[in-house]
This record gives C-alpha cells, sequence and structure tokens, in this order.
C-alpha cells in the first residue's frame, strides 16, 4: 500500500468519526470513544480492500500445486511442537529446492533491463512482487521460420545452492517450459542453461518443456503426483521437506495431540511408531530414506506375467498419480525403486534373495544393454559413480556400507545441533556434523589411527598434514556436478592399475599434480606392497594431471581443471606452472570446462584480475586462451625464470617441452560426453 493511500484513508475514516460524534447526543466521553472506533474501524476496513490477497492454493492455473494428500500436512503442522527442528530445516538448502517465484526467493539479478548472451537478447522487467522476461520461444519449430519473441512471467525455481534455474508458464494448464538461462551464484550472473551442464552446448536440448513434472518433482518437491499428460501436476510440498524423510505425519500429529500420550513417551523414552525417524530405522533403512533421492534409482513394479513395458509404464504412472511417489520413509526402497550399477550387483546383500533378486537383476541387465550410454553419463568404466547428487550409488558399493557400520548418518546430519559452534550457513553446506570434515568421522571406526604416530606410520605423510587426512586418500574429488568436484561416496584406495583403465585419477596424483604415474605407482608398490604396475612412457616423463588435461575426455579435463585450483595440492604442487596447462583449457569445446578453468586461472597469483568470460564462443574464447599463455610467459621472465616447465616441475625423467604439449593435445579424446549431473 502507498503512503498516498493510507493518507486517503486516515482522512475519511476520522471525518467519518467526527461526523457521528457531532450528531450524536452522548457524553463527550462516549464521543470520543465513538471517535476512535470509527477511524479504527475505517482504517482497517480500507487497508483490508488495498492489500492484495493470494489466490488460493487450489486455484492456481499456472503451476503445479502444492496439495497435501494422502497422510502429508505439510511442515507447518511439525512447527508447534518441534520449533528447533523445524528451524534448522528451514535454514537448510533441502527446504528452497523448489520454491514459488518472489522477492524473498528470486536470486536472478533483475538490475539489468537488457542483456544478449550467446547471441541472443533478453529482456528483463519486474512489476511490484513479479519477475517477468521476454525471450525467443524455445519451444517453436524453426522448420517454420525464426523463432517469435514471447514475454512470460517467471512463476518457478528449483535450486538454491550453486544455481537457480526458472520456470514459466506455457499456458496449458499447469505445463511449465524452462527459462533458457540460468542464474550462476558463485559468478552472479546469467548463463546460458547448456553452459551449466557437462555436455556440447549444440547438443543441448533448447527445449525444456515439463522437464520439472518429468524429472525434478520426483527429488525437488515432496510426494510428488505427476500426471500421464503432464498437465496438473501436484506436490505436497514445495522443496525437500519434513515428511521427504519422515513419512506422512497425519497420524503422528492427530496422535499426540493429546497431552497425556505426548508426556508418556516422553518420561517413558517410548518410540513413536506413529512417524519415521531415520536414526531409529534399521542401518540400511535409514540410508534408504536418503537414497530414494540421492541414487541412481529408476521406479520398479514388479511385472506381472506376459505385461509388456508400456503396460507396466502406465501401470506405474496410474500408481503415482494415485499415491503420488510409491516409496514412503522406512519402506524397502527395492520394493518400489531399482538401483542402477554396473558393478556385480548380484553379489550385494542388500538386495533381497530369491525370485525378487532373479527379477532386478533381469532388469538391470536389459537396463544397461539396451541403454549403455547412460551408464558411460553416470559412472566411470569401473563401475565408480561418477556424478553428484548420488551418493548412495557410492555408499552401497562400499565395504564400509557393506560389512561395517557406515550409513549416510555416520558422517551427515539433518538437523544442525544446538551446542554446533558453526553458523548455519557453514553447517548447510554440506549438513556434515561437527568435525566429520576431519579423520574423526573414520576413527569412528578405525580408531588405531587415533595416534599421530601409527596415522603418520600408514599415510607416510605428517599427521597434521593434507596427505594424513584420511578423505583425501580414500575419498579423493573424482565425482563431478554443477561446475565443481565432490569427494567420491566410494570408499577405496589408489591404485595405478585402475587408473590406466578406467581413466579416473588416482587421489595421490590429484594432490601430487606435479608428479607423473610411474613416480605414483613406484611409492604405492614401495609403501603398500602394490604389485607393480607398467606404465607408459608418456607417463614416466610427463605428469598425470597434464597428460589428462591436454588428452583426456571433457569430464577428465573437468577433474583434473578443479585439482589444478584445489588450494592443498597447489601448496604441495607448487602454482608457477599451472597457468601453463589451464590456459589451453580457456580454449576447451566445452563451457563447463571453460568455467572451471577461468576459476582456476583466477586463484593462481598474478591473475585475479584476469578478465575471462567462459561464455563467447570460439574466436574470442583462443585470443583470451593465447592472452594468459603470454601473461605467464611475461611473468616468468620479470621473475627471472625462463618460461620452461621441465624445470619449473623439477622433472628428472624427461623435458616437458611445447613439443609435447602440443602432442599431447593432438591425442586429445574427443568423443561426445555427457554427465546426468
Amino acid at each position: 500500500m502507498t503512503v498516498e493511500v493510507l493518507i486517503v484513508a486516515m482522512v475519511l475514516s476520522f471525518g467519518l468519526a467526527w461526523l457521528a460524534m457531532l450528531i450524536g447526543k452522548r457524553s463527550l466521553r462516549a464521543k470520543i470513544v465513538t471517535c476512535i472506533s470509527v477511524s479504527a474501524v475505517g482504517i482497517c476496513w480500507v487497508l483490508n480492500a488495498a492489500v492484495e490477497h493470494p489466490l488460493p492454493e487450489r486455484d492456481v492455473t499456472n503451476r503445479p500445486i502444492r496439495d497435501p494428500v494422502d497422510g502429508h500436512l505439510g511442515s507447518t503442522s511439525c512447527r508447534s511442537c518441534h520449533a528447533d527442528h523445524h528451524k534448522t530445516w528451514h535454514n537448510s538448502y533441502h527446504r528452497t529446492m523448489t520454491q514459488v517465484v518472489s522477492p524473498a526467493s528470486m536470486r536472478g539479478d533483475f538490475s539489468e533491463q537488457k542483456l544478449t548472451i550467446d547471441g541472443q537478447q533478453y529482456v528483463f522487467e519486474r512489476q511490484g512482487d513479479e519477475f517477468w522476461a521476454e525471450f525467443e520461444d524455445p519451444d517453436h519449430n524453426l522448420a517454420q521460420g525464426p523463432a517469435p519473441r514471447i514475454k512470460r512471467q517467471l512463476i518457478m525455481s528449483t535450486g538454491s545452492h550453486h544455481m537457480q534455474v526458472y520456470w514459466y508458464s506455457v499456458g496449458v494448464r499447469r505445463e511449465l517450459g524452462q527459462f533458457p538461462l540460468i542464474y550462476l551464484f558463485e559468478a552472479q550472473r546469467w548463463i546460458p542453461r547448456g553452459h551449466a551442464f557437462m555436455m556440447q552446448y549444440e547438443s543441448h536440448p533448447k527445449s525444456e518443456r515439463n522437464r520439472w513434472a518429468t524429472s525434478c518433482i520426483v527429488c525437488h518437491a515432496t510426494h510428488g503426483r505427476p500426471r500421464l499428460d503432464w498437465k496438473d501436476t501436484r506436490a505436497s510440498e514445495f522443496g525437500i521437506a519434513c515428511e521427504s524423510c519422515h513419512g506422512p505425519g497425519e497420524e503422528h500429529v492427530c496422535s499426540n495431540s493429546s497431552p497425556t500420550r505426548r508426556y508418556a513417551l516422553h518420561w517413558q523414552q517410548g518410540s513413536d511408531d506413529t512417524i519415521v525417524n531415520p536414526l531409529k530405522l534399521s542401518r540400511k533403512r535409514s540410508s534408504q530414506v536418503c537414497g530414494n533421492c540421492h541414487g541412481l534409482t529408476k521406479p520398479f513394479l514388479r511385472v506381472k506375467s506376459s505385461e509388456t513395458a508400456s503396460a507396466v509404464f502406465s501401470r506405474l504412472m496410474k500408481e503415482t498419480e494415485k499415491s503420488g511417489e510409491l516409496y514412503r520413509a522406512g519402506d524397502d526402497l527395492y520394493e518400489t525403486r531399482f538401483l542402477t550399477r554396473i558393478f556385480d550387483y548380484s553379489q550385494l546383500g542388500d538386495i533381497p534373495d530369491g525370485d525378487y533378486r532373479k527379477e532386478y537383476t533381469k532388469l538391470l541387465d536389459g537396463y544397461h544393454e539396451s541403454r549403455p550410454d547412460v551408464s558411460a553419463s553416470k559412472f566411470w568404466p569401473d563401475g565408480m559413480l561418477r556424478v553428484s547428487g548420488r551418493e548412495f550409488n557410492g555408499l552401497v558399493e562400499t565395504p564400509c556400507y557393506q560389512r561395517g557400520e557406515m550409513t549416510c548418518l555416520s558422517c551427515h546430519q539433518m538437523h544442525q545441533q544446538a551446542d554446533d559452534p558453526r553458523h548455519h550457513e557453514e553447517w548447510a553446506n554440506d549438513q556434515l556434523k561437527v568435525r566429520a570434515d576431519t579423520n574423526q568421522a573414520c576413527l569412528q571406526c578405525h580408531d588405531k589411527f587415533s595416534n599421530d604416530e601409527t596415522l603418520a606410520e600408514h599415510t607416510h605423510h605428517a599427521a597434521d598434514s593434507t596427505g594424513s587426512l584420511c578423505y583425501n586418500c580414500h575419498m579423493p574429488y573424482t565425482t563431478y556436478g554443477l561446475l565443481k568436484t565432490i569427494r567420491s561416496h566410494t570408499i577405496d584406495s589408489p591404485r595405478v592399475d585402475v587408473e590406466l583403465k578406467s581413466g579416473r585419477t588416482n587421489a595421490c596424483n590429484l594432490c601430487h599434480l606435479d608428479q607423473t604415474l610411474a613416480w605414483t605407482g613406484q611409492h604405492l608398490s614401495d609403501w603398500y606392497s602394490q604389485p607393480a604396475t607398467e606404465v607408459p612412457s608418456d607417463h614416466q616423463m610427463v605428469p598425470d594431471s597434464i597428460i589428462t588435461a591436454l588428452s583426456g575426455d571433457a569430464g577428465q579435463r573437468a577433474v583434473v581443471a578443479c585439482a589444478l585450483g584445489w588450494k592443498p595440492a597447489q601448496t604441495v604442487s607448487g602454482t608457477e606452472w599451472i597457468a601453463r596447462v589451464v590456459s589451453v583449457l580457456l580454449d576447451d569445446d566445452y563451457p563447463a570446462v571453460r568455467y572451471i578453468a577461468g576459476r582456476t586461472l583466477k586463484s593462481l597469483p598474478g591473475f585475479d584480475d584476469y578478465d575471462y568470460d567462459f561464455v563467447p564462443q570460439p574466436k574470442a574464447n583462443r585470443c583470451r586462451a593465447e592472452a594468459a599463455l603470454e601473461r605467464w610467459r611475461q611473468q616468468r621472465q620479470s621473475d627471472g625464470e625462463p618460461p620452461n616447465l621441465t624445470e619449473l616441475l623439477d622433472q628428472t625423467e624427461g623435458p616437458v617441452s611445447d613439443t609435447i604439449l602440443d602432442e599431447l593435445f593432438k591425442r586429445r579424446d574427443n568423443k561426445a560426453v555427457f554427465l546426468a549431473e
């Protein structure tokens, strides 16, 4: 409401009140009370008329709606009794993974009215609390001529940790289209949607109509209910809310409306069987709560005799329309979803025995045979998970889970504890327990390494160094997603022979970036009695990071580009030589690799002010790459050092010349790479 409207409301109200006081025959005191009362009523009436009341959720027609059913009540029903837990959830990125666009939720920059990005013009406009954009229609068939420009309100967003994707109504019931730009928080800028993901930009689909209803709704909303025609999609709540992890709350709320029951449970320290508490579930069931979203899974229904694949899909969708996502927290995940693997999954103990196992493994075999591209987009060739957000797949392949006591909750917590000294934003980044980013996470079981002398004897590094941090050797940064790498959640040990077969850089060379694979193999053999592995001649002379950065595929290049910008690795390996290698990646065919390379370059001494834009295509990128290389050469000369990688890397096995770098570049693996992040 404007100040002018408020002034008019007050003047009218006092005028009416004064009139009422004059014509009355009551005492002066009664007239004053009448004046105040009429004024208050008048102001409230005008204020109520001026306030825009939001449309009831069920009457919204231009987007999916929040419609709690099937025992779901929504997170607000939890707040009165569980205020602390509600607050910590509210501080998490889970809550904001899907939101209705508002001034509070909009992260995109609307300060500039016009932007030209990658040859396309975008016009932004804010109308009160609404955010509008004008752009070329991505659903238009170009065979019918140039795409017309459309103006649409951005009404929903997905993502809240690293970037935000925006959705607009396509004008058909609740169907959504995806806005062609994504807002990247780290860079504080708009980028083309295809530049945010690991794929060839040219192969990125122009239209993403219905993507939210067919994909995002499964994990970015609570109790999502897509429809067969995708036109009336609903969810009990947007974002990952309380009932995603605790199950439907209606029975719990109704049962505990009785204070007698609440206090009896409290004093008897009893378990409340009206709600699911993942902390009190069995080890595997508690991890499955996380795995429903943080896993590569597909909906699964037992196949009836002589039932076709299309019939199974139709039956699955009808069940989903009726009840939403079939999995409920606390259930056996494998009853409604199958977990995608390319390991020997028939040997794993978390799949039930009998006919179910046979049916399950047959389904997986058929899946991988028919879709080898899917496996390559999510796994390294040896079966290790390659993409982020699917950590459950990594966990179940880990001996610590299969034969030990490890679960997701061994390291992570969904609610920040009251005595946690960290700011809630720091906690929310990974939702780790206090000190779970230290060796304390592993010492829960491997307590013999709590002694510094024993630890150093095992790691062959100083106890207080990054080389003695368990994570760095056993959970290295080989998983890629959203323009960065995260730690592998399959716990293993570095091996040279595995890297040669899979292409997945081992932990030693992700830290010792200046060392060869032969150097690593020798140390692993001397220290841990690993069998000696014969390595190609290049790997005897050239650091593994350089070989991968120049000749690896796009996914490998991205992993190494991240490692080259990792502070612990820079401390160990030196930084004087890194710009020479990174400059090549500034002209990479993949926008994601270029972005990471630019970020790494700016982390190097003398390049923090380097002006580099990873979006422009190829001529501009090449010029900036050449300029970065020239700056590096000038830096070396100004320091009195020749721009010679052999000397900077202190190589003794062989020279690392420009000729060798050119030869490695010519051998680059240019196969198309798509990582399903």
